[in-house]
C-alpha cells in the first residue's frame, strides 16, 4: 500500500512579527532617551533674588569718576567703600547707594547662588573665543573654553517668544572692544541674559552691553560704556567712568508660589506669597547714553560712603554649586506622538508584508 507523505508546508516566517517587535521596542526606549534631552537642554532657572535691585554690586569697594546713571542700586560688600567724584544719578524708583548695608549683604548671598545656578547650567553649544559672528544667537546655553573676546556685533535672537534665556558661560575674562555692541531682537530680553565669567570681565570705550553680568573677580566699565542690565561681582571691585546703567525692562511683581514673580524673582526670591512686589529699576527701551552728561533722576553727594556692619561673612571663596533642583521641562509629551506614529506604520507595514508572504 502506497503511503502518501503529507505535502510539506513552508516554515512560517518569524522575521516580521520580530522586526515588529524590534521596531516597537525600539521607539519606545527611545521615549525616555529624548525626555532626557529635552531636559537637559531646559531653561536655567536663575534666579537674582534681592541682587535684582541692584545696578552695581561689588566685593571689595566701588569707585566712580564722571556722571554716571544707574537705575538701580550701588553696594559692596565685604569691603563697604562706594566712592564717585561726581553725585551719582539715580533714574530708577527707590534707588541709592547701600554701601555696606544689609540689603547689600543678603544680595551678595543672592548673588552667590545665581552664579552657582549659571555656571552649572548644561551647556547646549561651544563657542569660540570670539563672540562676534554673522549669524544671531538664539537662546541657550554657550560656553568658551577660556578667555573671550567681543571685538564688534553680536546679536541676541529670542525666536519671537520673550521666555528664552542666553547663558554665556565663560571661565576666564571677557573683554570687550571699543564701540562693539550686543543687541537684541525678535522678542529676546536683557533680563534674561546672563553672562558667568570666572574671572574679571572689562568693557570697552562707548561700547554697548546687554544683561546680567556676574563676575566672579572684578568688573571696569571704560569711558562711555552703556549697559541695559547689571554689573555684579562677588569679590572684587567695580569700576565705573562716566557709565550709563539702565534697567531690563522685565516687570517683577506677581507670579506664582514657586517663582517669586516673573523671570528673575525680584525681590520675593524662591517662593513666597505671590513673588516679589517691588517694581525693577528703570525701564524698557533702547539703552541710551547720558546726554550732554546731565541724565535725569536725583543725585547723590560725591565722596565715598561705607555701611553697614563688617564681622559677617560674605560670600567668599571658589563657590561651589547649591542648586539641586532641576529645570522646569514643558511639553516633553509632545514627543510620543511622532514616535508613536513611526512605530505605528512601521508595525503596519511588516504586517502586511508578512501577510502577503
Amino acid at each position: 500500500m502506497q503511503h502518501l507523505r503529507p505535502s510539506a508546508r513552508p516554515a512560517p516566517r518569524r522575521g516580521r512579527p520580530r522586526l515588529l517587535a524590534a521596531v516597537a521596542a525600539t521607539a519606545l526606549t527611545s521615549v525616555p532617551a529624548l525626555v532626557a534631552v529635552a531636559a537637559h537642554a531646559a531653561d536655567p532657572d536663575i534666579q537674582l533674588g534681592t541682587a535684582w535691585s541692584f545696578s552695581v554690586l561689588a566685593g571689595s569697594g566701588v569707585t566712580n569718576t564722571g556722571v554716571t546713571s544707574l537705575a538701580g542700586n550701588v553696594g559692596s560688600y565685604e569691603t563697604t567703600t562706594v566712592s564717585t567724584d561726581t553725585p551719582w544719578v539715580f533714574t530708577g524708583a527707590g534707588a541709592g547707594d547701600e554701601a555696606g548695608s544689609g540689603v547689600t549683604q543678603q544680595a551678595k548671598q543672592d548673588l552667590l547662588v545665581a552664579y552657582n545656578t549659571a555656571a552649572g547650567a548644561s551647556q547646549t553649544a561651544d563657542l569660540p573665543a570670539e563672540l562676534t559672528r554673522n549669524d544671531p544667537y538664539l537662546a541657550g546655553v554657550y560656553r568658551v573654553t577660556s578667555s573671550a573676546l567681543l571685538s564688534g556685533p553680536m546679536v541676541l535672537d529670542g525666536g519671537g517668544s520673550t521666555d528664552g534665556i542666553f547663558v554665556f558661560q565663560i571661565p576666564s575674562t571677557l573683554t570687550t572692544a571699543s564701540g562693539s555692541a550686543v543687541t537684541f531682537v525678535n522678542g529676546a530680553r536683557p533680563c534674561n541674559v546672563y553672562w558667568q565669567i570666572g574671572s574679571s570681565a572689562t568693557f570697552g570705550t562707548n561700547s554697548v552691553f546687554i544683561g546680567n553680568v556676574l563676575a566672579y573677580t572684578s568688573i571696569t566699565a571704560t569711558t562711555g560704556a552703556v549697559f541695559e542690565g547689571r554689573l555684579l561681582a562677588m569679590n572684587g571691585a567695580v569700576t565705573l567712568d562716566s557709565n550709563t546703567i539702565t534697567g531690563t525692562g522685565c516687570a517683577t511683581t506677581g507670579g506664582d508660589d514657586d517663582d517669586g514673580g516673573d523671570d528673575d524673582g525680584g525681590d520675593g526670591g524662591d517662593g513666597g506669597d505671590g513673588g516679589g512686589t517691588t517694581p525693577p529699576p528703570g525701564g524698557t527701551g533702547t539703552v541710551t547714553p547720558p546726554v550732554d552728561g546731565t541724565p535725569g533722576g536725583s543725585t547723590r553727594p560725591p565722596g565715598s560712603r561705607t555701611g553697614g556692619p563688617s564681622s559677617s561673612t560674605g560670600p567668599v571663596g571658589n563657590p561651589a554649586s547649591t542648586r539641586t533642583d532641576l529645570p522646569r521641562v514643558g511639553g516633553p509629551e509632545l514627543l510620543l506622538l511622532p514616535l508613536g506614529l513611526v512605530a505605528l506604520l512601521a508595525g503596519a507595514t511588516a504586517l502586511r508584508r508578512s501577510r502577503a508572504d
